[in-house]
């Protein structure tokens, strides 16, 4: 079934059927499954659909190699367009039809953070483009050689520098990264996060920690920033982390504090990989990330996307 997550405040709730998911870390949220099986309507925000209009589809993302023009807006590929003026914040998925290369995703993602970066209160545009795994066909490709019926590895388009080029952004100077993961919640995963980061610290090392929870974050609970508010620079493409005794933070409960994140399941793990690739940790010697409870898809795209140098598996027993 279609899901999202919305809150509880009828305000905000978005017209047709949703799943409205729950984490006992934000009460203002719930359970409740609906019986309809039709995808959800997407969420749109007026003002920041105008400004993707002038946008044109990809002539990879064309149906049958249409060399018509029609943006992205015409063509529904717009599948939520969220607006949070208080914070800045424009958060914008872009769901494509067809394969596309990694140069023709990272342009129409650049044309939608310059598009909505026009409206006066967006100054943090978080742009995620998804569409289907593998090569672009040979009606749509400039590459005659390429053919949508070969199999292809996801990295394929990243060429031979994938390895060198694998921790980017904010990323860059980061020596050692190092994971810490659960199969479920209430085992104390973050709690050896918190303690593994600070005893690094205490031993001299540089050191972050960033909380990948996007529903349920633990990380502002459990330690008080010396200053809690997170600045953005360079139009909002660069985030500052807050620090706490020596140690650099973040987390989408220091970015948002007051209310719940509104994601859709194809969003969350490229919006954490942005938050992570973003954030500007400048040299540390350690970065920990402590990871979402359980094994979906912001686990499995961090574990592909990021060079991870060791991983803390915390159980229990029972």
């Amino acid at each position: 079934k279609a899901g999202r997550l919305v809150s509880s405040n009828p305000s905000e709730l978005a017209s047709g059927p949703v799943r409205r998911f729950h984490h006992r870390a934000h009460p203002r949220c719930r359970v409740e499954n609906t019986d309809s099986e039709n995808d959800a309507s997407p969420l749109v925000d007026p003002e920041l659909l105008e400004s993707l209009a002038s946008i044109e589809v990809p002539d990879q993302a064309k149906i049958g190699g249409s060399k018509a023009s029609i943006d992205i807006v015409k063509s529904g590929m717009v599948r939520e367009a969220l607006g949070e003026k208080a914070l800045g914040i424009a958060s914008v998925l872009v769901e494509l039809p067809l394969p596309v290369d990694s140069k023709t995703k990272q342009a129409l993602q650049q044309q939608c953070e310059n598009a909505v970066k026009t409206i006066e209160w967006v100054t943090n545009p978080l742009i995620v483009i998804t569409a289907p795994e593998g090569a672009p066909s040979a009606v749509m490709s400039s590459s005659p050689s390429s053919s949508a019926s070969s199999p292809v590895s996801p990295f394929a388009d990243m060429g031979n520098s994938e390895v060198d080029t694998m921790r980017k952004g904010g990323l860059k100077s980061v020596d050692k990264v190092i994971a810490v993961a659960s199969c479920k919640g209430g085992v104390g995963k973050s709690t050896t996060s918190v303690n593994l980061a600070f005893a690094l610290r205490a031993q001299g090392y540089k050191v972050g920690i960033v909380d990948t929870d996007l529903y349920g974050p633990s990380l502002p609970t459990m330690v008080t920033p010396e200053n809690p508010e997170v600045a953005f620079e360079n139009g909002g493409s660069e985030i500052i982390p807050v620090e706490a005794h020596g140690v650099k933070m973040m987390s989408m409960g220091f970015i948002n504090p007051t209310d719940s994140m509104v994601v859709r399941g194809a969003r969350a793990a490229p919006l954490v990989e942005q938050m992570l690739t973003r954030t500007q940790w400048g040299e540390l010697d350690f970065l920990v990330i402590d990871m979402p409870p359980g094994t979906g898809d912001i686990q499995l795209t961090l574990s592909q996307s990021v060079s991870i140098d060791a991983a803390v598996v915390v159980t229990t027993p029972q």
